[in-house]
């Protein structure tokens, strides 16, 4: 499932990578998660119904950053624009994820090629 922030900026961001995944599971705008702190974000990720096995998540910094944070063993000082963050978790719920049952899969951005 994707989960977007109501913001023009996020709304475009998900629309190309819907395009290129060739995405058709189910997709939400949630007003919550617009320039939300990143306890905002978990609670939203907590209730992801188990049914759902992978999430896409498009918001706003810091709090994404600090999610991230919260999440991953590993630190980031900043995701920047367009970062993507893959994060697995050891649990059969959304209500489980934590620091403790999470692996960092990777982390990209786009001025990382330029």
């Amino acid at each position: 499932m994707i989960i977007c922030s109501p913001s023009l900026r996020t709304k475009l961001t998900s629309e190309y990578f819907i395009k290129e995944l060739d995405f058709k599971g189910k997709f939400i705008f949630e007003k919550s998660i617009y320039e939300a702190p990143y306890e905002n974000l978990l609670k939203v990720l907590q209730n992801i119904e188990d049914k759902n096995k992978i999430a896409f998540l498009f918001g706003h910094n810091p709090g994404i950053s600090d999610l991230v944070n919260f999440l991953s063993k590993e630190y980031f000082e900043n995701i920047p624009t367009c970062g993507i963050v893959e994060v697995d978790f050891d649990t059969k719920s959304w209500k489980d994820i934590s620091k403790e049952n999470s692996k960092l899969i990777f982390f990209e951005y786009p001025k990382k090629y330029k």
